[in-house]
């Protein structure tokens, strides 16, 4: 809930995941980008969500801040550009927040972009076959950012493609059909296996794995 609660202070940048493709950016962009010929590049202005401080109990605004990155279609350093549709806020990300590496995922690095898994749509590729432009992915770490850039082969094996012209909503892979319901479905129906007459116990800590299991 602590984690809910400070990101709804940044609620109107965090629902604000248009993409802000220009031609151009702006003056002081616009020079940046500026090509031999004297025009100018597409550019996307990325906003992300740093994590700067780490947390004593209760998140709070200043452990984050707000920073913005241009992107060139003009770079060479990139493979996908995708625009954040969906950030998955999560109670896990509590705990990426601190500094113990005893955890099953290394802690967020202070100044680095919040960690969160997205669906997002392609909107320049470099790779037309696997992620055509507008088709719509699953990010493993997408981020707390309006863009996320995949810059690495090791990176685009994080990215998965989602059927097109499917009944069920793109968000769904963040919960029921993501790795939170899967894990639900599958430990109760190929661990658990319960059977008619026992009792199923969940425990309240279980998260959004022991939601899905409960609605199993």
């Amino acid at each position: 809930a602590h984690i809910v609660q400070t990101f709804v202070h940044y609620r109107e940048e965090i629902i604000y995941l248009s993409c802000n493709i220009k031609m151009g950016a702006g003056k002081d962009v616009k020079e940046d980008l500026m090509r031999k010929d004297g025009s100018f590049g597409t550019v996307c202005v990325m906003k992300r969500m740093l994590l700067v401080r780490r947390p004593a109990g209760k998140p709070v605004i200043e452990d984050f801040e707000w920073d913005e990155e241009v992107i060139s279609e003009d770079d060479n350093d990139w493979l996908v550009i995708l625009e954040n549709m969906y950030v998955s806020i999560d109670p896990a990300m509590r705990g990426w927040m601190d500094g113990a590496k005893n955890s099953y995922l290394p802690p967020v690095a202070l100044g680095s972009v919040m960690r969160a898994s997205t669906i997002a749509r392609v909107i320049k590729t470099r790779d037309d076959t696997a992620f055509p432009e507008n088709s719509l992915v699953l990010v493993d770490s997408g981020g707390v950012q309006t863009h996320c850039i995949i810059r690495t082969a090791f990176e685009k094996k994080m990215i998965h493609r989602l059927p097109e012209n499917s009944i069920v909503p793109p968000q769904a892979y963040l919960s029921v059909l993501g790795i939170t319901g899967l894990t639900a479905y599958f430990g109760m129906m190929e661990k658990g296996k319960p059977r008619a007459g026992e009792t199923v116990l969940i425990s309240g800590a279980a998260g959004g794995a022991g939601r899905g299991a409960a609605q199993n």
